[in-house]
């Protein structure tokens, strides 16, 4: 196991093990931040994706929502929250 600032990266390789994200995304590159990763989790589409194949039709993805005010709002708490 990685020291607790490079847990994001295991959650990488996690999500691309799971079939969630391409091992060729951008944050899978060596020099992506803590900050790219949390950008494509904002939405919060990638997290249902991973809920839905961790248990199968636990969510209806037609009751997704795309609301990118709020995703920028909870981005501006994790950003806060996550150690810099």
């Amino acid at each position: 196991m990685t020291d607790g600032s490079e847990l994001w990266r295991e959650c990488v390789r996690w999500m691309i093990k799971c079939g969630i994200l391409d091992a060729t995304h951008r944050v899978a590159d060596s020099d992506a931040e803590i900050g790219d990763f949390a950008s494509i989790l904002r939405d919060g589409v990638l997290l249902c994706m991973l809920c839905n194949r961790l248990c199968e039709n636990c969510i209806d993805t037609k009751d997704l929502q795309q609301r990118p005010q709020m995703a920028q709002v909870a981005f501006f708490f994790l950003m806060l929250l996550l150690p810099q």
